[in-house]
């Protein structure tokens, strides 16, 4: 039997694993292709087969066609990045965290793919913050949202988590619930003009404390800031404290807190008191009561893991269709339905954009399309 092989370029295939930071060796591992050939290939053009192209143009985040030809340049859409993270629990690997801002970029081209599909155009992201008076940036948050005129509700003891999420990703802003790996961070944003993305690392943080992350990045996005936060509260920086600062007051106002607030109540109570108001989960208004001086960080510390046990995965399991939703948001998943249902795109395409394979359970995508409509 002969093999089809298909060319490539080596001097393209070399380009874009330096602009990855990976090396053949890396290459070979995420692709399961041999090392001896990944090497060859950086100096002849006809070594893979058009299957093992397609796996490489994947690891690299660059499409098929710029590995066969020198004569273009694929430019990635990706803004510049503040790092604050505290350097604990970072892969040594830069190629992860490349793969990773590349990873959340392509659901973002894949959403405006799909708003393009359905003739709509992303709104445009006009939120800006002055960065000095955290109280007026946080109204200028609450009236843009309009949080406190939707109204909110608990999902499976996701403590209005997916709410407030929901609030957010109607303006067409890109919100990623991602879990498995650690990357020293609970969050970090990615500022564009159009459907700018928040992407929350949910290992280690309760769907409580997730929402304080949520408004966090949105704070940075109001700044024009694309940000690899570490984790937050503990930052000495003073932006991360501005950005904590402001967060606090969209998520539990300081006219209401000091309306609800009762010091002869114990935290718990005082919580559920505001949380009647604002609708917000107990973790961020705890908080905004230490940030306001109500309560010290021991407090805190002791409250934030007193509620941790009473809470639960927030409604997602670890069915395919639940991590989807999870991952995507409902609101992107929706559109990426009626798109399919409008006939705009195939039902190959929604599964390829939605991340299921051949070997998910078709059964998954239909129980998905349920929940969503």
């Amino acid at each position: 039997m002969i093999i089809e092989l298909v060319k490539h370029s080596p001097d393209a295939l070399k380009r874009y694993m330096t602009d990855m930071n990976v090396s053949a060796s890396e290459l070979a591992n995420l692709t399961k292709i041999s090392i001896n050939k990944i090497n060859k290939a950086l100096d002849d053009t006809e070594v893979f087969r058009l299957s093992q192209l397609e796996n490489i143009s994947k690891a690299l985040f660059v499409p098929t066609v710029y590995l066969t030809t020198n004569d273009f340049f694929y430019e990635r859409n990706t803004p510049e990045i503040i790092e604050f993270r505290n350097h604990q629990d970072i892969p040594e690997e830069k190629y992860k965290e490349n793969a990773l801002i590349q990873e959340f970029c392509q659901v973002r081209d894949n959403f405006i793919s799909i708003l393009d599909s359905l003739n709509e155009e992303p709104k445009p992201f006009d939120l800006k913050l002055g960065g000095i008076d955290a109280e007026e940036d946080a109204q200028s948050i609450i009236d843009y949202f309009g949080f406190y005129s939707h109204s909110k509700k608990t999902k499976n003891q996701d403590d209005y988590f997916n709410s407030w999420r929901d609030i957010v990703e109607l303006m067409d802003v890109v919100v990623i619930d991602r879990g498995r790996e650690k990357f020293g961070s609970d969050g970090m944003c990615l500022y564009f003009d159009t459907a700018p993305i928040i992407a929350i690392f949910s290992s280690g943080q309760s769907q409580s404390r997730k929402l304080f992350t949520l408004i966090h990045e949105l704070v940075h996005l109001g700044l024009g800031n694309s940000v690899f936060d570490g984790r937050l509260l503990e930052s000495n920086h003073t932006l991360e404290r501005y950005c904590d600062k402001v967060a606090g007051y969209v998520l539990a106002p300081k006219n209401i807190v000091n309306n609800c607030f009762n010091e002869n109540l114990t935290i718990e109570e005082n919580v559920v008191l505001i949380r009647k108001k604002t609708k917000a989960s107990k973790a961020a208004i705890a908080i905004q009561l230490k940030m306001l001086g109500l309560i010290n960080q021991d407090q805190l510390t002791d409250y934030l893991d007193y509620i941790k046990p009473k809470e639960s995965s927030g409604g997602f399991g670890s069915k395919k269709e639940n991590m989807v939703l999870k991952y995507f948001g409902y609101s992107f998943v929706e559109k990426v339905m009626s798109a399919m249902w409008q006939e705009r795109i195939s039902s190959n395409t929604a599964k390829d954009i939605l991340g299921f394979h051949k070997t998910s359970k078709p059964a998954a995508f239909k129980e998905l399309q349920q929940k969503v409509f």
